[in-house]
């Protein structure tokens, strides 16, 4: 059990655990806990983010809370991210355009990717996966979409293929 907070009027802390038919109560006298220096922060936070995490992917229906909402709150607060999520790593001024990211001041490929961010042209938008379509790009998806319904329209062609002479109904061309 993690109790984290600020300092401030509260003292005193009961807890009522109950499990089954058991109850039992835990008293925290806060006035004693270690006071932790502000560098302590990430981690407690990184702590925080982790319990309440775990929590909400175990008893997040029963709880009514929506985890992809908490886990994108968790990731923007406590810059925290689950073992689930993907790492994105830029090392290079092109993967942060490519990306279209901004590269921290502290990168050390900030001051090139800033030189050639004034001097290249805009990234592509149109065309790749996961972005809007080119007229090329859809006319070819209508084509192939056409092509398909004029196929299923075909019946389906009677082929003696089995060992045994039985006929097999398939759109297969064997």
């Amino acid at each position: 059990l993690w109790l984290t907070g600020t300092v401030g009027a509260v003292r005193k802390v009961t807890v009522e655990v109950q499990r089954g038919s058991h109850t039992r109560e835990y008293h925290f006298d806060l006035s004693t806990a270690t006071v932790l220096g502000s560098g302590a922060a990430p981690l407690l936070g990184y702590l925080f983010a982790k319990k309440q995490y775990d929590a909400v992917e175990r008893d997040g229906v029963v709880m009514g809370m929506d985890l992809a909402k908490v886990r994108a709150e968790l990731a923007l607060r406590y810059a925290f991210c689950s073992s689930e999520c993907s790492l994105l790593m830029l090392y290079e001024p092109c993967q942060f355009r490519e990306n279209q990211i901004e590269c921290p001041k502290d990168h050390p490929a900030h001051s090139s990717w800033k030189s050639s961010r004034d001097t290249s042209a805009p990234v592509e938008s149109t065309g790749g996966l996961g972005q809007k379509k080119t007229e090329g790009q859809l006319k070819t998806v209508a084509r192939l979409a056409t092509q398909l319904q004029e196929y299923m329209k075909r019946p389906i062609p009677e082929h003696v293929s089995r060992s045994d002479g039985e006929r097999s109904r398939s759109r297969l061309r064997c």
